[in-house]
């Protein structure tokens, strides 16, 4: 019944790249997602995962909207998306947003998905992985953000940032801060920001 369930969701989701719908019957449909994942004790992952990752690609992008209370309502759905997948599910909420704050259109939908980039891979990773993840996926992500010029890139910098120190430089070696200073000196020379 669960299963049928989110098949059915699921092509549901997928139509949104089939079909020319509107944010809120696209939201509608995202949040209809959320409270079936958060209702289901079993999860099985070969239908949760493709739907998840859908799903929060097409949250995200609702952020390139020029409604605010569009962008906030797809904030307020992945919050309770996110809190609905438990720490020992199989869904790889990390791997997720990863793939989407590479890929998906500067500003407000990559800032995104950095953030949540940034909040799950310093508190949930352990130590052992940080050390490779950070450096090799996380930090190419930060640069990319710290070279957009966009407000909204330069304010998502600066959450993730003061989020991440100092705990981010444990795992970083010369060469890659050096990289991020380089990144962001532009802006300090310019006026325009105040990080230190």
């Amino acid at each position: 019944m669960e299963e049928a369930a989110l098949e059915e969701l699921d092509a549901a989701v997928q139509a949104f790249e089939e079909q020319s719908l509107d944010w809120k019957t696209r939201l509608g449909t995202c949040q209809q997602v959320s409270t079936q994942l958060s209702s289901m004790h079993e999860k099985p992952s070969h239908l949760v995962t493709p739907l998840f990752k859908k799903t929060i690609s097409c949250l995200l992008l609702a952020q390139g909207s020029e409604e605010v209370a569009t962008r906030l309502l797809a904030e307020e759905i992945l919050q309770s998306l996110v809190v609905s997948v438990p720490p020992s599910s199989p869904v790889q909420l990390i791997d997720l947003f990863h793939e989407a704050a590479s890929v998906l259109p500067p500003p407000r939908s990559k800032c995104l998905a950095l953030e949540w980039l940034c909040s799950l891979s310093l508190s949930t990773l352990k130590p052992t992985k940080c050390v490779t993840f950070v450096p090799e996926r996380l930090h190419p992500v930060l640069l990319t953000v710290a070279e957009m010029e966009e407000d909204e890139a330069q304010v998502s910098l600066d959450s993730c940032l003061n989020a991440l120190f100092p705990d981010y430089l444990r795992f970083l070696d010369s060469h890659h801060v050096q990289d991020l200073q380089q990144a962001l000196l532009p802006k300090l020379l310019s006026g325009s920001d105040a990080r230190v």
